[in-house]
């Protein structure tokens, strides 16, 4: 659970008890459908978002919101409507389709440009961060406790049906996953190692296209918050993200993956500037840009730095929302 969950979660549990005497509209941002509107309005609040012909970015807050921009311009377009939860993180797939993970056990699937979801998928527990694989569909989701079971990733085949989950002993949280060109699945979290209650050592782990478990990868001692962990696989690398609360720094670093060992290959500083800090901190590497989402005073903001460069040459989209921005992705316009 992030930060962000954990400070909402005495309200979601007020709204739910208060809710026991019937039943209650969705969570969801302003303007969210009510129940009983009708068809016609239902129909009307549907349609594409102005401007979805182009690249899409989404931003989730765990306030109940998520948020769409033109990309690679951070224009805002609008957002989703229709959630059930307070979301989390956010992914999409090759047909530019997104999957919102929402707390505190929801994943929706929203068509690209459209409001309203066209999927729910079965409830596995609190989800995290997802992924696609782009050749065989397949959705995975970092859970943070699942049912009776401990913390590990649900994959549902085709993004759709029954998950199968998995463990891994050598985690105590894993909650952040992404896959790699071969179909090869990682996942990153919070190590069994703990060092303080606010540090422990970053976990890795991969299972292999076909594979039936996880096999624990080696790195180099990397210490992280136990609160937010990202990864992606991006030009044959695993991107992973690095930065201590509420810093002005926020670190990537580039890993190749060999023998169930990590090499460091490379390392993007991101200056994020003296009035934004780090929080709950995601970030999605497209087209040679990086995105990453920050905390701007008590709000949220997207930073764009073309990648790997970084540096403090940056673009940006407005504020917007609250300071609890947890997931960043984009949905790829269809022609490319």
């Amino acid at each position: 659970m992030t930060r962000s969950h954990a400070a909402i979660a005495l309200s979601v549990a007020a709204s739910l008890l208060a809710g026991c005497g019937g039943s209650q509209p969705p969570i969801g941002p302003p303007g969210a459908i009510a129940q009983g509107r009708g068809v016609a309005a239902s129909i009307a609040e549907s349609k594409m978002l102005p401007e979805a012909k182009g690249d899409l970015m989404y931003v989730s807050q765990a306030s109940g919101a998520v948020y769409v921009f033109s990309y690679p311009d951070g224009r805002s377009v609008g957002s989703l409507i229709g959630l059930e939860g307070n979301p989390d993180g956010v992914c999409s797939d090759p047909a530019g389709h997104v999957f919102v993970t929402e707390f505190p056990n929801v994943i929706q699937e929203y068509a690209r440009g459209r409001k309203l979801p066209i999927a729910t998928l079965e409830r596995p527990g609190e989800p995290e961060e997802c992924s696609v694989d782009s050749t065989t569909g397949d959705l995975a989701v970092g859970i943070y406790t699942y049912n009776s079971h401990s913390t590990g990733v649900a994959v549902f085949h085709h993004a759709r049906g029954h998950p199968t989950f998995y463990t891994d002993p050598s985690f105590r949280q894993m909650t952040a996953c992404s896959y790699d060109n071969n179909d090869d699945l990682f996942a990153a979290g919070v190590s069994s190692k703990m060092v303080s209650s606010k540090e422990a050592e970053l976990a890795l782990a991969e299972l292999p296209a076909g594979g039936s478990k996880f096999i624990d990868i080696k790195l180099k001692q990397i210490l992280i918050d136990t609160v937010n962990q990202h990864i992606e696989w991006y030009g044959g690398k695993l991107a992973i993200g690095e930065g201590t609360r509420y810093a002005t720094q926020y670190s990537i670093y580039q890993m190749t993956i060999s023998a169930r060992r990590a090499q460091l290959v490379g390392e993007t500083q991101l200056d994020l500037g003296a009035d934004k800090v780090s929080g709950d901190t995601a970030f999605f590497i497209q087209g040679g840009r990086i995105a990453v989402t920050v905390e701007s005073g008590d709000q949220s903001q997207v930073l764009l730095w073309p990648y790997p460069k970084g540096g403090g040459d940056k673009s940006s989209t407005k504020t917007f929302g609250n300071q609890y921005a947890d997931g960043v992705t984009v949905s790829v316009a269809h022609h490319r």
